[in-house]
């Protein structure tokens, strides 16, 4: 059934239009072709499929919101599909083969005409999977002109089981390539955040993927697997964190410092009252047979060189500049006074103090063994002319 070239319906043509498609059984659709228009002020709401196909251009214009119950909602060759508000086929679809999808002030579901599904959260762009298979469920996913390969893809299986995918994809149970030169994704599964990568492999192909980085979601922690068996270059610098979790490190540049001094015996001669034992961790996977220092110990002679237990809590919420509710509650950081590890780093200088005045000491102690040995040697060759 057609509808006459640029047609604007208002509420009461729309109410006879509905009333002539009720009576009508067959017709389940409304199909404009050839550059025509539909525009409606109001809602566009049929029990079928709509459709537009031009070689031209045409439309289907609602200014309050388009619904197609129980088919699609079509717009082909160039045409397009605009909405002051909704656009939804619920049991269909609603597709714009070379045209545009367009609610200026409303909102687009895909599979949902409630947006946010449920009311929950926010958004103007909200898309329902009827199932939790990577056919059926939530997914996006990109592709350009030069191959049919993703690009890129968000995959919504469920809660714990979602990522976002770079040059590759899932396909069944099996994650494959997008592209020869390299693969990447993010992938949250329960209480753990991986990063993978892979590389090398022909678009198509299995791909089984490695862990770059992993973070515990419930603890903080961080692993690097493959770092472990990297070397570094000789611009290598030590790295270091403090007890904010800042990676860093310490410069030991004089455009840092002042108050500099000659460390003397008082600033140093404490490392002579730390005890170096060896120990056995209770935990054996962290290693048997080690050789190192008691924190609790060392805390009783030099408290700079041990690191202190930390506690973190989180303060009141921030407001905005307008009052409103932002969600972020600032990390405190409270130091304990509960010893945790002890800086083995922070031992290296007043170790080479304490060596510098050891061989400064050895140095004279030679110098007075050769003295005494040449007034040895003296009296030795005194006692040989004395000898009748």
């Amino acid at each position: 059934m057609g509808l006459g070239k640029n047609i604007r319906l208002s509420s009461i043509v729309l109410f006879f239009l509905a009333a002539a498609l009720a009576v009508l059984s067959t017709p389940d659709f409304i199909y404009g072709q050839s550059g025509i228009e539909m525009q409606v002020e109001g809602d566009l709401d049929v029990d079928g499929t709509m459709t537009a196909t031009t070689v031209s251009g045409a439309s289907l214009t609602a200014s309050s919101g388009i619904t197609a119950t129980n088919g699609n909602v079509t717009a082909l060759s160039a045409a397009s599909i605009l909405s002051g508000g909704y656009v939804t086929a619920t049991c269909g679809d609603v597709t714009a083969t070379n045209g545009n999808i367009t609610a200026p002030n409303g909102k687009l579901g895909i599979g949902t005409s409630a947006i946010p599904r449920g009311n929950i959260g926010g958004g103007r762009l909200a898309i329902h999977g009827p199932t939790s298979s990577y056919l059926d469920g939530p997914h996006i996913q990109t592709t350009v002109q030069s191959d049919n390969y993703p690009v890129s893809t968000l995959l919504s299986n469920a809660h714990n089981d979602c990522g976002l995918f770079f040059d590759c994809y899932k396909e069944g149970l099996f994650y494959k390539s997008s592209s020869l030169s390299s693969n990447a994704l993010i992938w949250k599964t329960y209480d753990w955040l991986y990063f993978f990568f892979q590389h090398d492999l022909t678009p198509g192909a299995i791909i089984f993927p490695c862990p770059g980085f992993v973070m515990g979601l419930t603890n903080g922690s961080i692993s690097l697997p493959y770092v472990y068996g990297q070397t570094v270059g000789a611009t290598r610098r030590d790295l270091y964190i403090d007890s904010l979790g800042k990676l860093g490190y310490v410069s030991s540049s004089i455009e840092l410092k002042e108050n500099v001094r000659d460390a003397t015996a008082q600033d140093t001669v404490w490392i002579y009252g730390l005890r170096p034992v060896t120990f056995d961790y209770k935990d054996r996977t962290m290693g048997e047979n080690q050789c190192g220092l008691i924190a609790e110990e060392v805390a009783t002679v030099n408290t700079r060189i041990v690191s202190y237990k930390r506690e973190i809590s989180y303060g009141p919420e921030q407001l905005d500049e307008n009052g409103q509710h932002t969600g972020y509650h600032p990390m405190i950081v409270t130091i304990t006074n509960q010893p945790e590890t002890v800086c083995y780093d922070q031992l290296t200088v007043p170790m080479l103090a304490e060596m510098q005045k050891l061989r400064s000491r050895v140095q004279q102690l030679e110098a007075r063994v050769a003295q005494l040995e040449a007034l040895e040697a003296r009296v030795a060759a005194l006692e040989a002319k004395s000898q009748p």
